[in-house]
């Protein structure tokens, strides 16, 4: 939920705010989350879109699968894909993007982005100097 602390009460309400995104948030704010960590926050995410009869959490699936893929983790993207392969045989139909081309179509795709590493290896580059992260340390 948003929250809005004021310019003339940010010495005093700042500190209180923090506390009440860091409660909030699934990955800790003060140790900097592993790859493992975040793939497993995209999945905990998608799997609980779809329990909650929501959206299809696509986005986060395809990102769970390439994010281990590009740190060179396979059995990570491994267990991705088979999320991915679980998943799309559950979300309905009425409710996936518009521009959705089918499920075979969609994980044959994503297996072939996630075995070009080269490709995810760019990508990941071309993000680093677009947000200037050239000076954050890699793990």
């Amino acid at each position: 939920m948003p929250e809005t602390v004021r310019f003339s009460d940010h010495a005093e309400d700042y500190l209180c705010a923090a506390r009440r995104l860091a409660d909030q948030a699934r990955l800790s704010l003060d140790v900097p989350p592993t790859v493992g960590d975040v793939v497993t926050e995209l999945r905990a995410f998608a799997v609980a879109q779809h329990g909650m009869g929501s959206w299809p959490a696509v986005g986060e699936v395809e990102d769970s699968v390439l994010i281990s893929s590009a740190c060179g983790d396979r059995d990570l993207t491994e267990e991705g894909l088979q999320l991915a392969r679980d998943l799309v045989k559950k979300w309905p139909k009425h409710r996936l993007p518009l521009d959705w081309v089918g499920e075979e179509v969609w994980i044959t795709s994503l297996s072939k982005k996630a075995d070009n590493a080269e490709d995810l290896s760019a990508i990941v580059e071309s993000q680093v100097r677009a947000h200037r992260l050239t000076k954050v340390r890699q793990t």
